[in-house]
């Protein structure tokens, strides 16, 4: 899946929670210049199964024309598709007008290994990369793969 790329601002924020303006008052609270929603999505229970990333990339388009702008996901979940199933539903929310990237905050992690990407770390996929230290607990820390990490989430 392509990237989406960007990232919430504050006045994407500030546009999006101005199109609800009949919630609740502290629905929304500034923090760092962004107005973010009170209820966010999280995704850490979305199982690897093309039915359930169907069912969250709808989850995702559900609540953000409902007021929820915060989704937090990572590379882990549901093996990637988590973050695949919330890149989906945001792309159709730009697609049809509902919503922009700059007007979502979205959390992941970086550090985690999945089953995923075992393979392309393994062939050297990632440039720079010269040796994987993954952690007994499945993180890795290298700078390399780290930024690389971080790109393949947007």
């Amino acid at each position: 899946m392509p990237t989406l790329g960007g990232r919430c601002t504050p006045d994407g924020t500030q546009r999006f929670r101005d199109r609800f303006p009949e919630l609740a008052p502290d629905h929304f609270t500034q923090d760092g210049g962004r107005w973010l929603s009170s209820v966010g999505l999280g995704t850490y229970s979305a199982m690897d199964h093309p039915s359930r990333t169907r069912q969250l990339s709808a989850a995702v388009q559900y609540l953000v024309t409902r007021g929820c702008n915060v989704i937090d996901t990572a590379p882990n979940y549901a093996d990637g598709n988590a973050e695949q199933a919330v890149g989906q539903g945001i792309a159709a929310l730009q697609t049809n007008g509902l919503a922009r990237r700059n007007e979502i905050f979205v959390a992941t992690k970086a550090g985690i290994v999945p089953p995923s990407v075992i393979g392309p770390l393994a062939v050297g996929d990632i440039d720079g990369l010269e040796c994987l230290t993954v952690l007994p607990d499945g993180l890795c820390f290298d700078p390399v793969y780290l930024r690389w990490q971080v790109e393949r989430s947007r």
